[in-house]
């Protein structure tokens, strides 16, 4: 039986494999439903339980540091490069898309996004994306970027 989850899912492609990839809410998604507990256990079940811990700890991690701003947003909830493919332009790629997305959808006007690796924050500053908080469980900082998409940016 197929689980779907009714989130857009993009790919970055090199020749026929993919390379990328970036799971995105919109403004419409309906977050933490019934079906994506149930595919967070059954992904839990293919990684190690230490994992998965680590996995649902900084998940309330990321509730709790989500960004409040004043207009709906699309956000980035994974986004994920093949480190023979990092450097190359992909992760840029799937950002512009999302930020485009973000621009033609009727309601949302920006782009936000959390992550515990500091080493890409300033690749998300050099794409505009300005830090909004940051929060720390155990060793895990989770920092949260914004980028608005409408004439704020410009």
């Amino acid at each position: 039986m197929t689980r779907v989850v009714n989130d857009p899912v993009l790919g970055a492609w090199n020749d026929d494999h993919l390379v990328g990839g970036v799971l995105v809410h919109t403004p419409d998604s309906l977050w933490r439903t019934a079906k994506q507990e149930v595919l967070t256990q059954e992904y839990g079940k293919t990684i190690d339980a230490g994992a998965l811990e680590r996995l649902l700890a900084f998940e309330a991690v990321l509730v709790e540091n989500e960004p409040q701003l004043d207009v709906p947003y699309h956000y980035i909830d994974t986004i994920a490069v093949h480190p023979d493919f990092q450097g190359e332009g992909y992760a840029r790629e799937l950002v512009d898309h999302v930020v485009e997305m973000s621009r033609q959808h009727p309601t949302s006007g920006a782009v936000c996004l959390c992550t515990e690796a500091a080493e890409n924050h300033g690749f998300y500053n050099h794409l505009c994306f300005e830090k909004v908080s940051a929060i720390t469980l155990d060793t895990i900082t989770s920092t949260s970027f914004k980028r608005y998409t409408t004439n704020r940016d410009l």
